[in-house]
């Protein structure tokens, strides 16, 4: 009985790994923080389970092309590990914190999925695979209870993008 309570139970080892990124503007190109949760396997079944570690990457942006759904995208240089709380020599061994090669912003979204309808736009990746949905983004200042006129990035104001996805460590 207690192997399989122990089975069940899922384990604290890391599993998944999903991020948030912060883009700040700089002129045409742009910076980025990313924050990395990691998460352990009972996740999938309980999504509320809180991190097991987390690591904060940064990078800078300078433009590119995307496919014809990226309305804007950068190249990323330079993805650095700026601090995490994870166990050192696990980090080592994973790529997942550095793996960002572009980042994009595609068209406005207006589904009822979206944090901030017509204010939210879609956002792509490409970790060395090509490029994929990554998630959602929209201005940071909506999460801070302001508002803004503006329905796609501009390039004048920080967004906040959040992956719909996540990446499996096993």
């Amino acid at each position: 009985m207690i192997a399989w309570l122990t089975a069940c139970g899922g384990s604290d080892e890391p599993a998944f790994a999903i991020d948030t990124i912060v883009l700040e503007p700089d002129g045409v190109d742009v910076h980025a923080f990313q924050t990395w949760y990691v998460l352990p396997e009972r996740w999938e079944r309980k999504p509320d389970t809180k991190p097991t570690c987390t690591v904060v990457t940064t990078f800078d942006g300078s433009p590119t092309g995307g496919p014809p759904q990226v309305e804007w995208a950068w190249l990323a240089s330079f993805p650095t590990v700026l601090e995490s709380d994870c166990d050192p020599l696990w980090l080592r061994t994973q790529e997942f914190p550095t793996a960002v090669e572009a980042f994009g912003l595609g068209i406005a979204i207006s589904d009822a999925d979206a944090p901030y309808p017509g204010q939210t736009q879609r956002t792509w990746i490409d970790e060395g695979y090509g490029w994929s949905e990554h998630g959602m983004a929209w201005p940071t200042v909506l999460d801070e209870g302001g508002t803004t006129l503006r329905s796609q990035w501009t390039g004048t104001e920080p967004y906040s993008a959040w992956a719909t996805l996540a990446w499996d460590l096993r």
